[in-house]
């Protein structure tokens, strides 16, 4: 009898026909399992992760599983793996995005410029190319206005404008280059002024020099230099063949004619003038005697003495004197003359007159005229 019965062979066929048919269906609903979890989660990079490792464990019964069945599955574990590829380079793309738009900020334009054409070939490198192009002008526009409105960071700005011609050439527009050319010729200009500026309000050598070495334009390179030149000839060091003039007298309360100008430099007479009129309001012009020549240093210490007599028969008119003491280059440095005022010792040292004194021989003193754009 059973199982050893004439049925029984029978029975065993149906039971595994069950089975086969069981594990046939478990195969197709393990497929079907995985299908559904991943479509229902098709952007979900993990989920798609998970799916194809559960992939890589089907058939459950490798046995039973049908040509339909594993060609089904093949198509499948196809169509994962390329949406795994494509999320992957999704996550890529929004990781090199990322990257790139901090270094945007961090105005690290040159390195994003290298980053894009370093990029591998993806879906949307060419737009950031293209939009990068017209961005970044209009970064750099907007840094030069602030520059040029704040008065600063001109000297950085100027390197964010080099770093363009710098860029690979496909990232660098023909109206690119001639509105980075403008600007930089912009920032240029306002350096130059800015350098210059500091010469004139420090006038020496080291600013001197700096505008000289640094400025981009140099637009007032001969008005530094001659100024420069002018420092060279007053160094304390140098020593300059001088003579001393008399230019004119101005008269107040004096009235006489052939008075006698005698002026003693360091004691000694150096002009001497017995013919000179004066009249109560009006000076005395053309010049009225000339030292013989004469060296010293720019800041060696002089003295001059003045004074105006009128000599009588009987006694002689007191019509004023005046001494100082002081530089070579004090006496120099007014461009009208060094004015000494006259006084007489009678009247309560009533003031009779301004003498003016120039140093023949003394460099003059260049005029630094405001910046200009030649």
């Amino acid at each position: 009898h059973y199982p050893h019965g004439k049925h029984s062979q029978k029975a065993r066929d149906i039971k595994l026909n069950i089975e086969l048919l069981r594990n046939r269906q478990a195969n197709a609903d393990a497929l079907r399992n995985n299908r559904f979890l991943a479509k229902n989660n098709w952007q979900d990079f993990e989920q798609i992760t998970n799916a194809l490792a559960k992939l890589h464990s089907l058939p459950l019964y490798v046995k039973v599983e049908t040509d339909e069945q594993r060609q089904e599955r093949i198509i499948w574990e196809e169509q994962l793996s390329g949406q795994l590829i494509k999320l992957t380079e999704q996550q890529n793309w929004l990781k090199f995005l990322i990257s790139y738009e901090e270094k945007m900020q961090a105005k690290q334009f040159l390195v994003a410029a290298q980053s894009l054409i370093n990029h591998y070939p993806a879906e949307h490198l060419d737009e950031l190319k293209a939009s990068f192009k017209e961005v970044i002008v209009q970064e750099l526009e907007e840094l030069v206005e602030q520059a040029l409105k704040n008065n600063e960071a001109l000297a950085e700005t100027e390197i964010f404008l080099r770093e363009y011609t710098k860029f690979p050439p496909q990232l660098q527009t023909i109206n690119g280059k001639k509105v980075v050319a403008l600007l930089r010729y912009k920032i240029h200009e306002r350096i130059d002024e800015y350098l210059y500026n500091e010469v004139m309000k420090n006038y020496n050598l080291e600013y001197i020099q700096e505008y000289l070495q640094e400025a981009p334009l140099r637009n007032m390179r001969r008005e530094v230099t001659d100024y420069k030149n002018y420092l060279n000839q007053i160094d304390p060091s140098n020593i300059l063949r001088l003579r001393l003039k008399l230019t004119k007298i101005t008269w107040v309360n004096v009235n006489d004619q052939n008075n006698i100008v005698s002026v003693f430099l360091n004691g000694k007479q150096a002009i001497y003038n017995d013919k000179v009129d004066a009249n109560h309001g009006s000076t005395t012009t053309g010049i009225i005697g000339v030292s013989s020549v004469f060296s010293a240093k720019p800041n060696h210490p002089i003295t001059i003495a003045i004074s105006v007599t009128n000599e009588d028969l009987f006694f002689n008119d007191d019509y004023g004197h005046a001494m100082v003491e002081l530089t070579v280059s004090e006496l120099a440095e007014p461009i009208l003359g060094y004015p000494l005022t006259l006084r007489t010792d009678k009247n309560k040292g009533q003031k009779t007159g301004t003498a003016f004194f120039e140093l023949e021989g003394f460099p003059r003193k260049p005029i630094l005229p405001p910046w200009s754009s030649n």
